[in-house]
């Protein structure tokens, strides 16, 4: 019985031996992809007590910390792993990304553009340039990000990602055509992606092809009956093909749905306003301010209100919202 024994122990010592900083890696990785974080940290702790100079296994652990949102340990494990190893693309990567959520844009650059030198195949720089792209947006480049989205999509002519952001920023610049195109093209790869139908009806209603934008916001709308922004979206194309009771009808729902948009008050004031309705139009003009128009469109409903509103429309309920 002890000889017993002791062969079990021996087998256990063999065990926990065997257990190569690469085993544990990837003891650490199944534990990552069913979410258990805190177990995969377990693993990347032995792996580091093992080899104290694995950068991967900083790297690695601090991916998990960032899932278990502990931000803190994350920033300071890709540190670590840089350290060990100043040429790690993976290290640089996720430590940019980090950094661009806390809005340290200008530093998260810097690392996407050292992960791209060391990024060590395709699969990389495409995630590198659809991620970088996004900081370059956020520092107002608007040129550089749409170069990284179509290389992004010269990598991967299948990358729905960069379409649909190319379909996003390509407008800023005054390449609306251009944005179409390339959310039609990612619609060809997946039909279902409803993100881009939305786009589309959009796009199409500033170029006053009301009947297309029509089209995309039905299917939009198939798909998610109650979402308030498509609702108003409709409701102005409705409006702007003279369907002013469909238009009504899918406006006070999106207000229904989301009484704090403003663009649904500004839709609703320019209808009233075409009925030659002025007060409640100014009504109207008046909650798209008070729900911040200004901030975040522009001055148009504040013009409106210049040129149509001789008095300052008034509403019992404006002041209670």
């Amino acid at each position: 019985m002890k000889l017993h024994i002791a062969f079990l122990c021996l087998l256990f010592s063999f065990s926990l031996h065997a257990q190569t900083p690469e085993l544990l890696l990837d003891s650490a990785a199944q534990q990552m992809d069913i979410e258990n974080y805190g177990k995969a940290i377990n693993y990347f702790n032995r792996a580091i007590l093992k080899d104290s100079n694995h950068s991967e296994a900083y790297h690695r652990r601090g991916f998990a910390y960032e899932k278990m949102k502990d931000y803190e340990s994350a920033m300071l494990d890709y540190n670590k792993a840089l350290i060990k190893d100043n040429r790690s693309c993976e290290a640089y990567l996720r430590r940019a990304d980090l950094l661009a959520r806390y809005e340290y844009y200008s530093y998260a650059l810097t690392d996407y553009n050292n992960s791209f030198r060391f990024a060590k195949n395709d699969t990389l720089k495409e995630i590198i340039y659809i991620n970088r792209a996004q900081t370059k947006r956020m520092l107002k480049d608007i040129p550089g990000a749409v170069q990284d989205y179509k290389d992004a999509i010269a990598i991967n002519p299948k990358c729905i990602a960069a379409m649909t952001n190319l379909g996003a920023v390509l407008p800023d610049i005054g390449e609306s055509k251009q944005a179409i195109a390339y959310l039609e093209m990612a619609l060809q790869i997946d039909s279902t992606f409803d993100a881009v139908f939305g786009n589309l009806a959009f796009l199409y209603s500033e170029l006053e092809q009301f009947e297309k934008a029509l089209g995309y916001s039905n299917r939009l709308l198939k798909m998610h009956p109650n979402e308030p922004y498509a609702l108003n979206n409709r409701g102005y194309i409705r409006f702007k093909l003279k369907d002013i009771e469909g238009a009504l009808e899918d406006i006070n729902n999106s207000i229904t749905q989301l009484p704090s948009n403003a663009y649904a008050y500004r839709n609703r004031g320019l209808i009233y306003l075409d009925q030659k309705k002025n007060k409640e139009a100014c009504i109207d003009f008046q909650k798209a301010l008070k729900f911040g128009f200004t901030e975040y469109y522009g001055d148009e409903v504040q013009k409106l209100v210049d040129q149509h509103c001789k008095q300052k429309a008034t509403d019992p309920s404006i002041n209670s919202l």
